[in-house]
């Protein structure tokens, strides 16, 4: 897979638009990114195969030190916890959270029990922009 520099055969960089350039450079530096990551999958998973938690290694002759560990992270199994509470008899210490049932309101509104104008202040609008950027075939 070549860049767009290598696509781009006879034009000219410094005869590019400024839009132009500044696609193109986007667009092979995340080309760039793709093959780093990549590659940087690979040889972690070799890595992985080499070292054990724990261990250190000196490589002098590339001048890079190598520690290999690992972290371990707790949490609470949100369901386990309310099963076990259940079972020990400790209902006081279960809350119930209040939601609205969204199928039950989509028929009250077909049915006209509910206007749709009273509830359009509900209503959020979240904007994500997305580039997408390909080679022209």
């Amino acid at each position: 897979m070549g860049t767009l520099s290598s696509i781009l055969g006879e034009v000219n960089y410094k005869d590019l638009t400024k839009t132009e350039k500044i696609v193109k450079d986007f667009f092979d530096a995340n080309e760039q990114k793709k093959s780093a990551e990549k590659k940087l999958k690979e040889c972690r998973e070799k890595v992985d195969e080499i070292y054990q938690p724990g261990q250190k290694e000196d490589l002098k002759r590339i001048g890079i030190e190598v520690n290999y560990s690992s972290s371990e992270s707790s949490y609470i199994d949100s369901e386990l916890l309310l099963e076990k509470v259940k079972e020990l008899g400790l209902t006081d210490c279960v809350k119930t959270r209040e939601y609205v049932d969204e199928e039950q309101v989509m028929q009250k509104l077909l049915d006209g029990e509910i206007s749709p104008d009273v509830l359009t202040s509900c209503n959020k609008i979240k904007v994500t922009n997305k580039l997408f950027v390909k080679r022209i075939k």
